[in-house]
């Protein structure tokens, strides 16, 4: 989905939490053939999920099951971050310190 792409997520991610919303809980195994990724590979990108907050997993009989957050979270996950944008970008503002009376090119 294209929209995942633009917040964030690369195809490979985009395809392994879709993949989650269709399936539920799955194991990486299931995962890595609905999507037709590698399996080690699979694990690498739970791992980046579950890092970026779009993926959970539970342990049940000492096998891990990967679950996804609900669609309604990434909201909140990008406001979470819009918010620690706002409390920088004074910071950010005083190191961009264009020079005065300079002309300044820029190349849209």
């Amino acid at each position: 989905m294209e929209v995942l792409k633009e917040i964030g997520l690369n195809e490979d991610e985009s395809k392994v939490y879709v993949a989650l919303l269709k399936e539920g809980s799955s194991l990486a195994s299931n995962i890595s053939k609905s999507t037709k990724i590698n399996r080690s590979h699979t694990y690498k990108i739970l791992d980046e999920l579950i890092e970026k907050g779009f993926v959970s997993y539970a342990i049940k009989n000492n096998t891990r099951y990967y679950n996804p957050i609900s669609p309604e979270k990434i909201l909140d996950l990008i406001r979470e971050k819009e918010f620690k944008l706002k409390e920088e970008l004074p910071k950010l503002i005083n190191l961009f310190n264009p020079i005065k009376n300079k002309p300044v090119v820029e190349i849209l």
